[in-house]
């Protein structure tokens, strides 16, 4: 039999509504990323993984999952963009073409 320290039947208390601002973190970091990527700023790629890894924590609450999925596909589609705007760019600057 496991011994714990704790009481049984005593959870540790959680922070409601933790969730929701991470689903909207998630969604500003993925718009936010998405604009910069329009302008062509190089602080763009480190928006997409935060907005990620946000939209994944916020998955926990079931009344947030469409804020959270809405957050993950909008940085995930950052993410995609941001690989190929790289992929490009090292592609053209290793065949020496200029535009």
């Amino acid at each position: 039999m496991e011994s714990s320290n704790e009481p049984i039947g005593v959870s540790k208390p959680q922070i409601p509504g933790n969730e929701r601002m991470l689903a909207i973190f998630s969604i500003v970091f993925g718009v936010l990323g998405l604009g910069l990527m329009l302008f062509g700023l190089p602080c763009m790629a480190i928006f997409s993984p935060i907005g990620l890894i946000l939209g994944y924590f916020a998955l926990k609450d079931p009344e947030q999952k469409t804020l959270a999925i809405v957050g993950l596909a909008i940085s995930g589609l950052e993410l995609l963009l941001v690989c190929a705007f790289f992929g490009i760019f090292a592609f053209l600057s290793a065949t020496n073409y200029s535009l």
